[in-house]
């Protein structure tokens, strides 16, 4: 018998998001009909399958002090053609979020604060490239 693996809900999780991108995000996810969760430097520690609501990701690290004050959009659920509409859409309006990521069976398990740092990482090294 094999084992049945709830596909993720579509949704955006929004970490220390400005007001103006929690707003601007709002509406596109009532365009695209999804949710959007937004977290604050207390998420730092949560596991990413977590803040997007898959179960099995309840451990959290306490890393309070040195939590990660970058704006980061994680991504979880989308197809490839949802994906280029929200990404169509957050340019429409003019939303840009360096930090961004989809959840993935190899991310979700890891600590926010230790994502942030990767994205931080693989973004220096992208604008290098440029």
């Amino acid at each position: 018998m094999k084992a049945h693996i709830k596909k993720p809900e579509k949704m955006l999780a929004g970490y220390m998001l400005s007001e103006k991108h929690k707003e601007l995000l709002k509406s596109v996810c009532d365009e695209m009909k999804t949710e959007l969760r937004c977290f604050g430097s207390d998420a730092a520690g949560k596991a990413v399958g977590s803040l997007v609501g898959l179960t099995g990701f309840e451990a959290e690290s306490d890393i309070s002090e040195n939590s990660p004050k970058d704006e980061c959009l994680i991504i979880s659920g989308f197809s490839g053609r949802e994906m280029d509409s929200l990404l169509g859409l957050m340019r429409q309006k003019g939303i840009s979020i360096d930090l961004k990521c989809v959840v993935t069976a190899y991310n979700r398990a890891w600590f926010l604060c230790d994502l942030i740092r990767e994205l931080k990482k693989e973004h220096k090294a992208m604008s290098k490239k440029k």
